[in-house]
């Protein structure tokens, strides 16, 4: 996207014969804050709280597991000096495969909880994307950048903002859904 927005102000720098420079309309641009929209969307406020539920589920089912090894680490430490060498030995492996199990459930719940965050808020970036997509032709802009896409070394002229556009396209959308 950056290499894009770097070859497009470099096509406008070119300059050209003065024939085709009058002929070709000139290029209208515009940016929006995908962030701002997210914040603001109708339904955003929903998918993270179902997101932030079972994500609290997840970690009562981690607590509840680190605390039973625990448990399990704490009666063997209790126990250790009645253990046989090999009877310590066979405790110890038995805790390392709990502590990999444990570590193995954590890493797996880490990747579920990853994509159910991407299962509840994909849709809304897709409808984001849509609504920006239209809105740029819409108001018949040769481009629009999502702002963070640009980079944060970038200079954005406020009057080409279209962040208040997408969100409006957004609730409009909305509301006809509803409907």
């Amino acid at each position: 996207m950056r290499a894009a927005f770097a070859a497009l102000a470099l096509v406008a720098l070119v300059p050209g014969p003065a024939v085709a420079q009058r002929a070709a309309p000139a290029a209208t641009v515009g940016w929006f804050d995908a962030q701002a929209v997210l914040d603001s969307m109708p339904g955003r406020r929903e998918a993270e709280g179902m997101y932030q539920e079972e994500l609290g589920r997840a970690r009562a089912l981690v607590a509840a597991a680190a605390d039973t090894l625990k448990q399990a680490v704490d009666a063997f430490g209790r126990g250790q000096g009645e253990l046989t060498a090999r009877q310590r030995e066979v405790a110890l492996l038995v805790l390392r495969a709990r502590e990999v199990a444990f570590e193995d459930m954590v890493q797996q719940l880490n990747v579920l909880a990853e994509q159910r965050r991407r299962a509840l808020l994909d849709p809304l970036r897709i409808r984001v994307l849509d609504a920006a997509r239209e809105v740029r032709a819409a108001r018949r802009l040769a481009l629009l950048v999502e702002r963070a896409e640009a980079g944060e070394l970038s200079a954005f002229d406020p009057a080409l903002d279209q962040t208040a556009q997408v969100l409006a396209h957004l609730r409009a959308r909305e509301a006809e859904r509803r409907r």
